[in-house]
């Protein structure tokens, strides 16, 4: 009987010591580092290693001082200490659930990749601006006159966020149908200096209809988000022979928020899906503030990443996303372009060849492949 006991007792204590010991691992297993991460690191360490240089593929963020960050998507879990980012002066961006945008001064990547309870980093990868088609394509006309519907629609009491650049904030189109109430709520122009909105360290927010007519533009030397805002929520006021119809948005009388994403031409700068994941909560925020439901719309992107609903930005946007919270993006620019390749390996057949080319898009005359493949 002792010594049946006994044995039970030595069994338990290696049982909790696995345990603790499994734990122990799991709680301190490195972070998953996506393929533009660790090529930054080995760039950084391989190609620049006396210096924190700016590579022009990679998102920077730059704050009111002139300081340098580079961007990144993380996943977290609950072990994780803030205490710890702000150690290495990180700044924290905008959280959707376990997903946040970080920005990590230069000479702290790698040591950033080594905090306990961050689960996945992706470094920033640009993108660019894609948009096409618009209200009859979809039969959003049909919707306003209510066809086939319990009422007709027209955006009313709705918010609709706009992230791009190049926005004309004085555009007739933004004001009501008869021209007489600015629908153009908030702006915030994250590549600019200013003060920013509550919680983030970077660009400048207006909020009163008066600095925000008055500012006129984000860039006067682009078009791209006035374009986009006016198909996706333009009164059409201002159109010819007084038909304010011909013009006409999607959500014509929704109120309006736009987030300035693009950088002046004469700047460093890159866009990527860190400034989309933080103006798309941006949007949400106001629309919480003000009681309504919103819909945050995205005509930006890159063919580069998984395109499986699995990158962090994916995961984010669903987090972020939800009753009264809605997402859309463009269906993108590449559907002419041959910019993808797909192939089922077999045991004897295991070469597959492809030619790249550059893309004129992005800003950067670099080039890369991306490659997915399944457990098999």
């Amino acid at each position: 009987m002792n010594l049946k006991l006994n044995i039970n007792k030595i069994l338990l204590t290696w049982l909790s010591l696995l345990v603790a010991f499994t734990s122990f691992a799991q709680s301190n297993r490195g972070a998953i580092l996506s393929a533009s991460t660790k090529q930054y690191l080995w760039k950084q360490k391989n190609l620049y290693p006396d210096e924190y240089k700016i590579l022009p593929e990679c998102v920077y963020r730059e704050d009111a001082t002139g300081n340098v960050y580079i961007a990144s998507l993380i996943k977290v879990n609950s072990s994780l200490n803030t205490s710890d980012l702000k150690a290495l002066e990180v700044m924290i961006g905008s959280k959707s659930k376990d997903i946040w945008t970080v920005y990590i001064p230069l000479d702290k990547v790698e040591s950033f990749t080594k905090i306990s309870g961050i689960v996945s980093i992706e470094l920033d990868r640009s993108i660019a601006v894609s948009m096409d088609e618009a209200r009859k394509k979809t039969h959003a006309d049909s919707v306003h006159a209510g066809i086939n519907l319990p009422q007709a629609y027209d955006g009313s009491d709705v918010v609709v966020g706009i992230i791009d650049g190049g926005f004309d904030y004085g555009h007739p189109t933004f004001f009501d149908t008869t021209f007489s109430s600015y629908r153009l709520k908030s702006v915030w122009e994250q590549k600019t200096t200013g003060t920013p909105p509550i919680s983030y360290n970077y660009g400048a927010e207006y909020t009163d209809s008066a600095t925000i007519f008055n500012a006129q533009t984000d860039n006067a030397n682009y078009s791209h988000g006035a374009h986009v805002a006016g198909i996706a929520g333009g009164s059409g006021y201002g159109g010819p022979n007084g038909d304010n119809r011909l013009y006409r948005g999607m959500a014509y009388n929704s109120d309006l928020v736009f987030v300035g994403i693009l950088p002046t031409t004469n700047h460093w700068l890159n866009t990527g899906l860190t400034d989309l994941m933080d103006g798309i909560n941006y949007v949400y925020d106001y629309a919480n503030a003000v009681n309504k439901p919103a819909v945050a719309n995205i005509s930006w992107g890159g063919p580069i990443g998984s395109h499986d609903g699995l990158s962090l930005f994916s995961q984010g946007c669903d987090n972020a996303t939800g009753a009264g919270k809605l997402l859309t993006i463009s269906a993108g620019n590449n559907a002419t372009k041959t910019i993808h390749i797909g192939k089922t390996f077999s045991t004897t057949d295991t070469v597959v060849s492809s030619i790249v080319s550059f893309s004129g898009g992005l800003p950067s005359k670099t080039n890369w492949i991306d490659i997915w493949g399944d457990t098999a």
